[in-house]
Protein backbone atom coordinates (compact mmCIF):
# COMPACT_ATOMS: atom_id res chain seq x y z
CA UNK A 1 0.00 0.00 0.00
CA UNK A 2 1.14 3.42 -0.94
CA UNK A 3 1.23 6.24 1.27
CA UNK A 4 -1.11 8.31 -0.62
CA UNK A 5 -3.10 4.91 0.37
CA UNK A 6 -2.59 4.84 3.72
CA UNK A 7 -3.34 8.71 3.89
CA UNK A 8 -7.01 8.48 2.64
CA UNK A 9 -7.47 5.10 4.24
CA UNK A 10 -6.45 7.28 7.52
CA UNK A 11 -8.70 9.81 6.22
CA UNK A 12 -11.56 8.25 5.72
CA UNK A 13 -11.53 6.51 9.03
CA UNK A 14 -11.21 9.84 10.49
CA UNK A 15 -14.52 10.77 9.53
CA UNK A 16 -16.30 7.47 9.58
CA UNK A 17 -19.42 8.08 11.27
CA UNK A 18 -19.44 6.92 15.14
CA UNK A 19 -22.08 5.40 16.65
CA UNK A 20 -23.86 8.07 18.38
CA UNK A 21 -23.44 10.12 14.87
CA UNK A 22 -27.43 10.64 14.33
CA UNK A 23 -28.20 10.60 10.31
CA UNK A 24 -30.97 13.62 8.82
CA UNK A 25 -32.92 13.34 6.13
CA UNK A 26 -31.75 15.16 3.02
CA UNK A 27 -31.97 15.52 -0.91
CA UNK A 28 -29.22 15.70 -3.58
CA UNK A 29 -29.10 18.66 -5.02
CA UNK A 30 -26.43 18.63 -7.33
CA UNK A 31 -23.72 15.89 -8.54
CA UNK A 32 -20.57 17.64 -10.68
CA UNK A 33 -18.63 15.37 -13.34
CA UNK A 34 -15.60 15.72 -11.39
CA UNK A 35 -16.68 13.53 -8.65
CA UNK A 36 -18.30 16.08 -5.84
CA UNK A 37 -21.73 17.64 -5.10
CA UNK A 38 -24.08 19.14 -2.29
CA UNK A 39 -27.17 17.76 -0.27
CA UNK A 40 -29.70 19.91 1.00
CA UNK A 41 -30.30 18.74 4.90
CA UNK A 42 -33.32 19.10 7.13
CA UNK A 43 -31.61 21.49 10.32
CA UNK A 44 -29.21 23.09 8.23
CA UNK A 45 -29.44 26.35 6.44
CA UNK A 46 -25.99 25.56 4.22
CA UNK A 47 -26.00 22.73 2.05
CA UNK A 48 -23.48 19.75 3.07
CA UNK A 49 -20.75 18.81 0.63
CA UNK A 50 -19.66 15.36 -0.19
CA UNK A 51 -17.29 14.01 -2.14
CA UNK A 52 -17.95 10.52 -3.86
CA UNK A 53 -14.25 9.36 -2.89
CA UNK A 54 -15.68 9.21 0.43
CA UNK A 55 -19.04 7.62 0.10
CA UNK A 56 -19.52 4.16 0.37
CA UNK A 57 -18.88 1.94 -3.19
CA UNK A 58 -22.93 1.36 -3.20
CA UNK A 59 -24.02 4.61 -2.82
CA UNK A 60 -20.99 5.90 -4.93
CA UNK A 61 -22.66 4.02 -8.01
CA UNK A 62 -26.45 4.96 -7.23
CA UNK A 63 -26.58 8.25 -6.11
CA UNK A 64 -28.20 10.59 -8.67
CA UNK A 65 -29.84 14.21 -8.19
CA UNK A 66 -33.20 14.45 -6.35
CA UNK A 67 -32.22 10.91 -4.00
CA UNK A 68 -33.59 11.25 -0.96
CA UNK A 69 -30.97 10.28 1.86
CA UNK A 70 -30.04 10.09 5.00
CA UNK A 71 -26.62 11.81 5.79
CA UNK A 72 -24.36 11.83 8.55
CA UNK A 73 -23.09 15.34 9.05
CA UNK A 74 -19.95 16.52 10.38
CA UNK A 75 -18.22 20.17 10.45
CA UNK A 76 -15.48 20.43 7.85
CA UNK A 77 -12.72 23.55 7.14
CA UNK A 78 -15.69 25.49 4.77
CA UNK A 79 -19.38 24.10 6.11
CA UNK A 80 -20.71 20.88 6.91
CA UNK A 81 -19.53 17.51 5.69
CA UNK A 82 -21.18 14.75 4.66
CA UNK A 83 -19.61 12.46 7.01
CA UNK A 84 -21.47 9.21 5.72
CA UNK A 85 -24.67 8.76 3.17
CA UNK A 86 -26.78 5.90 3.09
CA UNK A 87 -30.54 5.55 1.84
CA UNK A 88 -33.41 5.37 4.04
CA UNK A 89 -34.67 1.75 4.86
CA UNK A 90 -37.84 0.84 2.98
Amino acid sequence: MSYGDKLRERRRAESAPQAQDEYVAGTVKFIHDKGYGFIACEGHQQDVYFHLDRLDPDIRRSIRKEDEVLVAVSEGRKGPVAAAVKYPEE
